[in-house]
C-alpha cells in the first residue's frame, strides 16, 4: 500500500472526481463507481527526491505535487496501466480535459522539471547498478520508464542504496505484499 502525500478525504476526492463529471482523464469512459485519483506527476517524485532537497525546493515540489490541477480522475484500468509514468507534453494534448485544464497541467510539468529529470536521474543510477535487470526477475531493459522505483527494504528511508527497480509484473506481485 502506498503511502499519501496529503489525506484525500471523501469530499476532496469527490471534487476532484466531479472536475471530470467521473470520466476518466485518460480514456474517456465513464468511471462512476471505479474511479481513482490520478496524480498526473507521481508522487513518487515527491518520496523519492524530497529527500535530496534544501527544505525551500521541497516545499515547492510539495506544492506542485498537491496541486488541484495535478489530481484528476482515472478509471482503475488506465491508472494502474500509467504507474508511475511521467506523462509529457504532447501527451497532455490527448488527456479528456478541456484546454484550460490542460494548459494548467503544462504549467505545473514546467515547474516540476527539475525534480522530474532528478528523479528520472535516481532511477537511471539504480538501473545501471542493476545492470538494467528488474531486481527480482530476468527482464532486461535499457529504458528506466519501463521500471518502477521502490525500497528494497520498505521500514528503510529512500535512497540510492535502499532504492530497487522493478518490472511492471514485479511491482504488481510486490503490491500485494506489505511492501
Amino acid at each position: 500500500m502506498s503511502e499519501q502525500i496529503v489525506d484525500l478525504t471523501k469530499e476532496k476526492k469527490n471534487i476532484i472526481h466531479n472536475k471530470t463529471g467521473y470520466r476518466c482523464i485518460y480514456c474517456g469512459r465513464d468511471a462512476y463507481g471505479r474511479c481513482s485519483v490520478e496524480h498526473i506527476i507521481p508522487q513518487s517524485i515527491y518520496k523519492w527526491v524530497g529527500a535530496y532537497l534544501n527544505a525551500e525546493d521541497k516545499h515547492e515540489l510539495f506544492n506542485i505535487i498537491t496541486d488541484r490541477n495535478n489530481t484528476w480522475c482515472a478509471c482503475i484500468s488506465c491508472n494502474e496501466s500509467k504507474n508511475e509514468h511521467i506523462i509529457n507534453r504532447h501527451d497532455i494534448n490527448n488527456l479528456h480535459i478541456d484546454n484550460t485544464s490542460k494548459g494548467k497541467i503544462k504549467s505545473l510539468l514546467d515547474r516540476a522539471d527539475t525534480y522530474i529529470k532528478d528523479y528520472k536521474g535516481i532511477k537511471s543510477r539504480i538501473l545501471k547498478k542493476q545492470k538494467f535487470k528488474c531486481y527480482t526477475c530476468s527482464f532486461m531493459s535499457h529504458n528506466i520508464d519501463n521500471f518502477i522505483l521502490r525500497r528494497d527494504d520498505h521500514t528503510k528511508a529512500r535512497s540510492l542504496e535502499n532504492g530497487v527497480l522493478l518490472c511492471e509484473r514485479c511491482n504488481q506481485r510486490k503490491s500485494f505484499e506489505k511492501y
